[in-house]
């Protein structure tokens, strides 16, 4: 998507990108790729070859921050005698900009997430003789920005849609709002047009992101919310599945339920953090909510959208959450089951509300609670993808393994956070092909299919 301009003093060499983190970071690594390489770089995966190295780094947990550290020692350590330019940029950068310089001397430049607009100058001083450390971190901007034309890092038939940068629900564990500003929606002018590129560049499947899919729209002039911007994208002609990831509990309405019941091109998927279910344990987050509502939501899908199936991520021991607590979020997972659970355990984050919380609940606790939470979560999923054995599905190819085995999704499976279909095929089967497998069997994550030929 991006168009060589050859202006800069970078021009020819190679730039890499490490993308850590979320889908919405990958999509700033994509911009910045699409930046870099429009003014002459040359994209490369090889790190080892790389003139530029990029670690776009993830600051949500302390598994997070301690990844992104680790990559990066790792690269310096690489070095070996050549001298790539190597920036840490993303959330990592913007909140612990002057110490990560300081812990590591090593980088040549740190850059916030709200300063890419400037990173090819950055980059073209890092290259001067004698150039020091480089320092770039800027506040947010009142409105949404985005950096021009993304180079997609995804396969083509399947890429990300960011709809909005920001946060603004405050949840009190949570840094994004420090990190990345308050909400910002983008003009649905500019996601069309973007949507569009995509699909012509081979996009069947656009999966819509943002910190807060439900609140699109609210701030902007005129006012429009998702569903009318969901009604305009099933509408471009190419497109196959249109996914809804991060939905707020709070701000699923009706008129989206309904949607995703009457849309053949909207996936019968929804993505939706609940966090938790505890009245305590959620007004102790800031989750504006409780166990009613949350059974409120649940019904209403039920009633209006039976066939979508649902994601929702999970945070065990958050300060005050008692063992009597996690016993019942345990027993109303087993009695609200979801197709697709992931928990993290609660990490907390220096300047945050939940950072000074007590009762603290131990980390070895934290991590146990997390295990046994996963365990169930395994046990349900594979419960409910018995319903699938003997079905024809219609599966988005992705390629082929080692084994022999194809493999690729269904609508109701999500890039890189749920499981797959795997099938085996004596005829050649490119990616992007929509096909029909049959499913023969099941694991927790995963199904294993009889190859019917393409889906009609």
């Amino acid at each position: 998507m991006a168009e060589a301009k050859n202006c800069s003093s970078l021009a020819g060499k190679t730039v890499a990108v490490v993308s850590l983190g979320c889908a919405k970071n990958r999509i700033d690594s994509e911009e910045i790729l699409g930046r870099l390489t429009g003014s002459g770089l040359i994209f490369t995966d090889n790190l080892d070859g790389a003139a530029v190295i990029i670690v776009n780094t993830c600051a949500f947990t302390d598994e997070a921050k301690e990844e992104s550290i680790a990559v990066m020692r790792r690269l310096v350590r690489r070095r070996r005698g050549r001298y790539p330019i190597i920036v840490a940029a993303g959330c990592l950068a913007q909140r612990w900009a002057s110490h990560l310089a300081r812990k590591m001397p090593e980088l040549d430049a740190v850059v916030g997430v709200n300063s890419y607009e400037d990173i090819l100058s950055l980059l073209e001083r890092c290259g001067e003789e004698g150039a020091g450390q480089r320092v770039l971190v800027q506040p947010p901007p009142a409105g949404y920005r985005s950096l021009g034309p993304r180079l997609l890092t995804t396969p083509p038939y399947s890429a990300y849609l960011k709809i909005a940068e920001g946060c603004s629900n405050r949840c009190h564990y949570c840094v994004i709002p420090s990190i990345r500003g308050p909400y910002r929606s983008r003009p649905p002018e500019d996601i069309l047009q973007e949507a569009e590129q995509l699909i012509r560049l081979g996009a069947r499947e656009l999966n819509l992101v943002a910190q807060d899919i439900t609140l699109y729209g609210r701030d902007l002039p005129v006012k429009t919310g998702l569903v009318e911007l969901v009604r305009k994208l099933v509408r471009l002609p190419g497109l196959t599945w249109l996914r809804l990831l991060y939905a707020y509990p709070t701000r699923v309405e009706d008129d989206l339920l309904r949607l995703l019941a009457e849309e053949e091109k909207l996936c019968p998927y929804l993505d939706i953090p609940l966090q938790h279910v505890e009245d305590q344990v959620l007004a102790a987050m800031g989750r504006p909510y409780g166990r009613e509502d949350v059974l409120d939501l649940l019904s209403r899908i039920e009633r209006i959208s039976p066939g979508v199936v649902l994601r929702t991520t999970l945070m065990v021991g958050h300060p005050g959450e008692t063992r009597e607590m996690f016993a019942r979020l345990m027993d109303f997972i087993r009695r609200h089951p979801f197709d697709h659970l992931g928990v993290f355990s609660f990490s907390p984050q220096e300047g945050t509300v939940a950072a000074g919380l007590q009762p603290a609940v131990p980390r070895r606790v934290r991590e146990r609670r997390r295990r046994e939470l996963m365990q169930l979560q395994q046990r349900i999923a594979l419960g409910l993808k018995r319903r699938y054995l003997g079905r024809e599905l219609a599966v988005l190819v992705e390629g082929r393994n080692r084994r022999g085995y194809y493999y690729g999704r269904t609508a109701f499976q999500a890039p890189e956070v749920d499981g797959k279909v795997f099938w085996r095929s004596r005829r050649e089967i490119p990616p992007g092909e929509l096909v029909a497998v049959k499913i023969t069997g099941i694991t927790p994550y995963d199904l294993v299919g009889i190859f019917r030929g393409r889906f009609s």
